[in-house]
């Protein structure tokens, strides 16, 4: 397994590479660095990159360059409010994107921003599966990194004799959730220095000879059984809400931290004063709340300085059993 992956790696079909700032890298340190890839059937990957960056130099840094292959397309870069702006450059390999700060990140302070944009470099058809690879080469320090990719709906591991067919399915290994609608891999990393390179590998099939089968053994029978037992549940299923919440059960314990908090909030809170209410690290929340927000279950809204989050509005309505507690002590 490990030789195809090495091989793979080595026929990349994207790399992608933070460049150093206008200060150098002595200057610069990623607090936080999140990757979130969502793949869609035909092989198109829409990626979002949030970056959380620490001045740690004796001068300001007024910018930041990123560069990607040249085939990518919808290129955008979202700071607070005005506090960005970019250009594009490129040349027959590559494109540049100058990020200029408004106003330049002063020694001891850190900004907020993200990148996203659209490619097919990651993605490439093995018969009825999709194979996803990259490589990322930081040239500056990272305290906390984590690349999600999001697989298509319907999409899983080859398991089983799927499994058997195939050298490698995942490489290294990965954390598995689920957002209710997709798979999700992630890596995460911490203390990443310029010297290092993170591969990853995934491949992930449709199991649709699976599927056929279960459609081909279903007989009449069957289909009145399968409806008494909908009904019955559907039926135990009112009920059941009436006497407990559901809502929060397809969420983390951490996740329902969050979601109860701002549930006990009408809704709405500061994302400062969730963290002093949560008492738990800036990144963890950083990380949380990027989580949620890319399921949909609340979105952000800048306020000065900080991020006002703002839960779905079903979710506002949402009834919890517990009395809503002091503090929720969910590590840090």
């Amino acid at each position: 397994m490990y030789s195809r992956v090495h091989l793979l790696s080595v026929l990349l079909l994207a790399v992608l590479t933070l460049l150093s700032p206008a200060v150098g890298d002595e200057g610069k340190v990623y607090e936080e660095y999140y990757m979130r890839i969502a793949v869609i059937p035909n092989g198109t990957c829409h990626e979002t990159i949030d970056v959380h960056i620490r001045n740690t130099g004796q001068e300001p840094i007024r910018n930041a360059f990123f560069t990607v292959v040249r085939d990518v397309q919808d290129i955008a870069v979202r700071g607070v409010g005005e506090d960005v702006s970019w250009t594009v450059a490129e040349n027959q390999w590559i494109k540049l994107v100058n990020i200029t700060f408004t106003y330049p990140v002063l020694p001891g302070k850190d900004r907020h921003y993200s990148i996203s944009f659209t490619t097919d470099q990651f993605v490439r058809k093995e018969g009825e599966d999709l194979e996803f690879r990259t490589t990322y080469n930081p040239s500056t320090p990272i305290s906390d990194f984590s690349l999600t990719v999001q697989l298509p709906p319907g999409y899983i591991l080859p398991v089983g004799g799927m499994a058997a067919q195939t050298h490698s399915v995942l490489f290294p290994p990965a954390e598995l959730k689920t957002d209710g609608q997709h798979l999700l891999l992630v890596w995460a990393r911490t203390n990443v220095t310029a010297d290092d390179s993170i591969s990853v590998f995934a491949r992930f099939t449709r199991p649709k000879e699976e599927v056929k089968e279960v459609y081909q053994s279903i007989t009449p029978q069957g289909i009145v059984v399968g409806l008494l037992i909908g009904l019955a549940l559907f039926s135990f299923g009112r009920w059941a809400t009436q006497k407990r919440p559901s809502v929060l059960s397809v969420f983390t314990e951490d996740e329902q931290a969050v979601v109860e908090s701002l549930i006990h909030a009408g809704g709405r809170l500061k994302q400062r004063d969730l963290l002093v209410k949560l008492d738990i690290s800036k990144s963890k929340l950083s990380r949380l709340v990027m989580d949620l927000e890319s399921r949909s279950v609340l979105r952000k809204e800048r306020m000065g300085n900080t991020n006002r989050l703002v839960l779905r509005d079903d979710l506002k309505r949402a009834r919890i059993d517990k009395k809503e507690p002091e503090s929720a002590d969910i590590g840090s």
